[in-house]
């Protein structure tokens, strides 16, 4: 077992191989195998048989980095009132997390494209003083191609909107 060399620095006897390989038989799951070996009083005197470098050591052969104060403490103080393999089980489980995240590609954010409004073009018009038919008032008539326009769009639902004969020009009436 590579335990053995990464937590023990040595190599395991055929006694301790057989041992594991039937606890692995009946079942039990890798991770509280592996808390249960973090967990071994062999461990924990390689780490000065004190919390603090219980919870060091982990954090270097675990994670392959050192642990922050701050980690220290946390972890320490929870040995005060857990034993040792089941605080390598949450240590571990916490690991877990650490690793995927770094094992994950780094998330690049890709600067969105800024869009500016074109400005709209609009068409050259001429202003009539009166128009012959029902409507009463100037009348804007586009003299370049536009959009069609419904004279409804703007309030003024009364009034259907006019065309040009060959022409897709519309009226729009612009005041009453």
């Amino acid at each position: 077992m590579s335990w053995y060399h990464r937590y023990l620095g040595r190599c395991a006897s055929p006694q301790e191989v057989q041992s594991w390989a039937q606890q692995i038989r009946c079942g039990t799951p890798i991770e509280e195998l592996e808390a249960a070996f973090l967990g071994c009083p062999e461990y924990y005197q390689r780490c000065g048989n004190c919390p603090e470098g219980f919870v060091s050591r982990l954090y270097l052969d675990v994670l392959g980095r050192p642990a922050c104060e701050r980690e220290i403490r946390q972890w320490a103080h929870q040995l005060r009132h857990c034993n040792r393999m089941k605080l390598a089980c949450n240590f571990l489980r916490g690991a877990q997390a650490e690793l995927a995240q770094r094992a994950a590609p780094p998330v690049v954010v890709q600067p969105q494209p800024v869009v500016i409004p074109q400005p709209v073009a609009v068409a050259p018009v001429q202003v009539l003083p009166s128009y012959t038919g029902n409507y009463r008032g100037p009348v804007v008539v586009p003299t370049a191609p536009a959009y069609p326009i419904h004279s409804h769009h703007h309030g003024y639902s009364n009034y259907p909107p006019r065309t040009f004969p060959g022409s897709s020009l519309r009226v729009v009436v612009v005041g009453r």
